[in-house]
């Protein structure tokens, strides 16, 4: 006995927690929510306001078969559904991703410019200070000359005097 009101209880479980139920649930809300304002909100008596309910034109068809048929429909595209949301998530993380790679790449792109610049600025700046080196280099060759040069001069000066002095 108790498995058999298990088993029904299981069916009737698999039975009502099955998404055809809920679209067809949604779906009779979904076109009789005027029904319910009516229902619970107007002032009129409960008589009343159901007799205005179940008096409208195609009160069957419109607001009780046609939901079922719109909930049966929208159950059995669902899983058309998700994979369509699924597509259209993938290509979005990809979108994602892309943008996140190339903002990666300009941020890269950016520190090898500035690293660039800073290597030119600094080649630049070693490039003058070698030449300024290689100037005060020969100035400090000059000046170690600078005696030579002038023993020479000296000694040259003496040798025209002897001749001017000769000559005369």
């Amino acid at each position: 006995m108790d498995s058999l009101k298990d088993s029904v209880s299981q069916a009737l479980k698999e039975r009502f927690t099955s998404p055809l139920w809920g679209y067809i649930i949604l779906s009779w809300l979904g076109f009789n929510w005027q029904n319910f304002a009516w229902l619970f909100m107007s002032k009129q008596d409960v008589e009343k306001r159901i007799e205005l309910i179940t008096s409208q034109n195609w009160f069957y068809s419109h607001y009780l078969l046609l939901p079922i048929f719109v909930g049966g429909v929208l159950a059995a595209l669902s899983p058309y559904f998700k994979a369509l949301l699924s597509i259209v998530h993938k290509k979005a993380e990809q979108q994602l991703t892309n943008v996140e790679r190339d903002r990666s790449l300009n941020s890269l792109q950016i520190e090898i410019d500035i690293i660039e610049k800073t290597a030119e600025r600094n080649f630049t700046s070693r490039k003058a200070e070698a030449k300024e080196q290689k100037r005060l280099i020969e100035i400090e060759e000059e000046q170690k000359q600078l005696p030579l040069k002038t023993e020479f001069l000296l000694k040259e000066h003496a040798n025209l005097s002897k001749k001017n002095k000769i000559h005369q």
